[in-house]
């Protein structure tokens, strides 16, 4: 994003709201020269200590102004604040013109700009009695009495507000800078958010994408197994049995729509339901299934099914329709022994095979498309396999 120059107001804004304590001290310190000057080259001063007494009031205001308060250095500038007040109270017992009682405001000024509110009041009833003082010595009018009270608590309360409105902007201007900063990193959040989402739903369509692909091979392998060994009879029994190789090639034609079947259903949810009575049957049939369309003989023992979830059923009913298919396809094998028992801390599922097995774990797509799902449903699963011994899945849940 391209960055807007900052324009002469805005810089203005930013020295004001940054600098304006120090312009408010820039101010007092030429209030407080142009009134010593006055004071000093236009009044009558009687004697000589107190011309060096306000040269010396000078010097220090000039290093409290430019040095001190500027810098914040309060723990050397309060002893100034109380010596400069001294030395004030010695100048107006010598002026005439009682120009310098202006010093007593300037010193109340900067007792409430720069200093904490409790050093503040009591830096102001000092300089209030010291001025007292100062009008009792010299035996002036009750009405200097009431100016410069009157004076010191419009000096007081104008200091105040305008150390509480510095405050105010200052705040302001922070919470400007904290909500640019906030909004910021709320365009970072909702950009990272963003691409979050878009990787999110990449890896949901990739996953529906695996397991359209699990069903389509679980449902349409096993049927297109099934006929193409069906197939296969019917033409060994076309020359010597014309009326049972119809009767596998009617099988197989079955076999086939149940494959188209699949695919319809594949594009929708398959749902095998949560209660064990549904994941039982369909185990039942799919057994009955395998032994009249591939001729082979289940041994199965299914106990004390309870509930469990849907992921579970549909892991298991897979992994068995998976397992009788690779055994026929790939082991030849025709006799096979299924158990499934829900025991007190897992759910125990056993398929093995006669087959004639192989050396190694070489997993195709469907061995893999069954790990994944008994993976994802919270499973281990576990292939062994031994050449001319057939094959063993075992697979377990835990509770």
């Amino acid at each position: 994003m391209e960055r807007k120059p900052i324009g002469i107001v805005q810089r203005l804004k930013a020295f004001f709201i940054v600098d304006y304590i120090n312009l408010i001290n820039l101010f007092q310190y030429f209030f407080f020269l142009f009134s010593w000057s006055v004071w000093f080259f236009f009044s009558r001063q009687g004697e000589t200590e107190t011309k060096v007494f306000s040269l010396i009031l000078l010097g220090l205001c000039t290093l409290l102004h430019s040095v001190l308060l500027p810098r914040r250095k309060l723990s050397w500038a309060k002893p100034l604040l109380f010596i400069n007040l001294l030395l004030t109270y010695w100048i107006s017992i010598e002026d005439p013109a009682h120009i310098t009682f202006y010093f007593y405001d300037i010193l109340i000024a900067e007792a409430v700009v720069f200093f904490p509110l409790t050093f503040a009041i009591r830096f102001s009833i000092y300089s209030s009695l010291t001025c007292l003082i100062s009008l009792a010595v010299s035996s002036l009018p009750v009405v200097y009495v009431w100016r410069n009270l009157i004076s010191f608590l419009l000096v007081f309360f104008f200091m105040l507000l305008t150390v509480d409105l510095y405050k105010k902007r200052l705040s302001l201007a922070y919470s400007e800078t904290l909500l640019a900063e906030q909004k910021k990193l709320l365009e970072k959040t909702n950009q990272s958010l963003r691409q979050s989402i878009n990787a999110l739903e990449e890896m949901v369509v990739l996953k529906e994408r695996n397991r359209i692909a699990r069903e389509i091979h679980d449902n349409v392998g096993h049927s297109l197994t099934a006929a193409v060994i069906q197939i296969e009879a019917g033409i060994r029994l076309a020359s010597t049995n014309p009326g049972r190789a119809v009767e596998k090639l009617l099988s197989a034609q079955d076999q086939v729509r149940c494959g188209l079947e699949a695919i319809r259903q594949s594009v929708r949810t398959l749902s095998l339901g949560e209660k064990s009575k549904d994941l039982l049957t369909a185990l039942k049939l799919l057994i009955i299934e395998a032994e009249r369309h591939f001729g082979v003989v289940v041994e199965s023992k299914i106990e004390n099914l309870g509930r469990f979830p849907e992921q579970t059923g549909k892991a298991v009913y897979y992994a068995l329709k998976e397992g009788l298919t690779n055994g026929v396809k790939h082991g030849k094998a025709t006799r096979f022994s299924f158990s499934l028992e829900n025991r007190e801390d897992k759910l125990s599922f056993q398929l093995r095979d006669n087959g004639g097995g192989c050396d190694g774990y070489h997993p195709g797509f469907g061995l893999s498309a069954m790990k994944d799902r008994v993976e994802e449903a919270g499973g281990a699963f576990s292939f062994f396999s031994d050449t001319g011994n057939g094959c063993l899945v075992e697979i377990t849940f835990p509770k």
